[in-house]
């Protein structure tokens, strides 16, 4: 919650419009949480738990902006979040539980990969 309340503030500062998804909407596809034209909610409602580390979605942000984002979490002392991703064409139709797990996978295969290069040195 506290989390949410600084990116929100942080949101203001930069102009941009931050809002948390509800665990319950989960199911529903990332182009409806970006509010793109075409998708809507598909009736699925999510009663599980609730994801275990953060996540932050990024919808029409430039590189610049982005890049602004991130310099402000870590001029602010915000901890940092490793599980963020960009709406993509790619994503778009996925729910969040389905870009959590794409997110985890490749955060477990990059610091596989960190390990073997780490070792052949």
């Amino acid at each position: 919650a506290e989390q949410h309340r600084q990116l929100e503030a942080l949101g203001m500062r930069l102009g941009y419009s931050c809002k948390k998804i509800a665990r319950k909407r989960f199911l529903q596809p990332i182009g409806c949480h970006a509010g793109l034209p075409g998708f809507e909610q598909n009736g699925d409602w999510y009663e599980g738990k609730d994801l275990p580390d953060p996540m932050i979605l990024f919808s029409e942000f430039s590189g610049g902006l982005l890049n602004r984002f991130l310099a402000a979490c870590k001029e602010d002392g915000m901890p940092q979040i490793d599980y963020r991703a960009v709406v993509t064409e790619h994503n778009i139709h996925w729910n969040v539980l389905d870009l959590y797990q794409a997110l985890m996978n490749y955060i477990r295969n990059w610091c596989r990969n960190m390990r073997a290069c780490m070792e052949a040195r």
